[in-house]
Parts: C-alpha cells; sequence; structure tokens
C-alpha cells in the first residue's frame, strides 16, 4: 500500500480515500478534469452532477484506462449497455461505504470488470473497470471522447454534499 502517494510529509490521508479513480498518467498522457460540476445541461433542466476526468492531449487514446474505486463499500447498482438501457452514463457502477455516508458512481466505462456484481464489497483501490465513451445505449458514443465522469455523495444527517472536486 502506497500511503499518501508514497509521500507522507506532502500529504496526508485522513479517511483512507484514494485521491482519484484514475491514475496520474496513462500511455504518457496526464491526467486532468474538467470543473464542470454544476454546468446546466438539457436545455437547462437538470446540471451535471459531477466531473469528468480523462487524460489530456489524448482524445479516445485514453480508453480502456484502469477505473480504480476510491473506497471500500458495496456495489448498489451495475448498469452494462446491452440491457435495454439508453442512459447517457452508459455502462456504469455505483458503490456506497457500508455505513452509507458516501457513495460514488463510475460513467461511460468501456468494460465493467467481471467480478463486479450488485452487492459486491469492494475496496479501495480495486480494479473495477476501464475508461470508454459508452452512452445512449451504445459501447462506443460518438458523442463523447473517452473520459470517466466520476461523482461522489457524503451525506450526513443535515446536508448532502456533492462536488468531488470539494475533496481533492
Amino acid at each position: 500500500y502506497g500511503y499518501c502517494r508514497d509521500n507522507p510529509v506532502l500529504f496526508i490521508d485522513p479517511n483512507g480515500m484514494r485521491e482519484w479513480p484514475i491514475n496520474d498518467t496513462y500511455k504518457g498522457y496526464i491526467r486532468m478534469h474538467n470543473n464542470n460540476y454544476g454546468e446546466p445541461r438539457n436545455n437547462g433542466k437538470r446540471t451535471h452532477e459531477g466531473v469528468d476526468i480523462n487524460f489530456k492531449g489524448s482524445g479516445n487514446n485514453d480508453k480502456g484506462a484502469p477505473v480504480f474505486a476510491t473506497h471500500d463499500g458495496v456495489v448498489t447498482r451495475v448498469v452494462r449497455i446491452g440491457q435495454s438501457d439508453k442512459n447517457a452514463g452508459g455502462n456504469r457502477i455505483f458503490i456506497t461505504s457500508k455505513d452509507g455516508i458516501v457513495s460514488t458512481a463510475y460513467m461511460h466505462l468501456d468494460e465493467i470488470d467481471s467480478n463486479i456484481q450488485t452487492e459486491s464489497l469492494v475496496y479501495e483501490g480495486q480494479l473495477i473497470g476501464t475508461m470508454g465513451r459508452s452512452g445512449n445505449g451504445q459501447q462506443e458514443y460518438s458523442g463523447y471522447t473517452s473520459h470517466l465522469h466520476y461523482e461522489i455523495r457524503t451525506c450526513s444527517a443535515y446536508s448532502c454534499t456533492t462536488n468531488p472536486l470539494n475533496y481533492y
């Protein structure tokens, strides 16, 4: 286990959560994210509930990058293309901590690990799938470049917070 990215002098990890669901680099490209949380979608009828993460300048060459669980928990939902699902999220996984306080969503996956099923236990850092461009009922949706749509929600008795950038 590489505690605090192998540098506990510069980084702290008070709650044990993996920093991001994808690695810093892939095929020589550097990870980046779009700060698009809360942007309007579908003519302002809803907002973007997460952040989009990919690798700078990679186009679609980052398709297949490994995606990891950012916390321990239980898989609460798995949706694979081909299950008559036309949702824009494409192949997706939802994980909730055992105490119900933290839940995460990983969307537009190319592949979902075959061991990931609803009610499976997962652990921080466990490979859960690969990054892709699935959506709208299609494994390769031409409207997207490959990326991971990542959502995190924390709830207490008083409120819920959903912006992943509040945590990283």
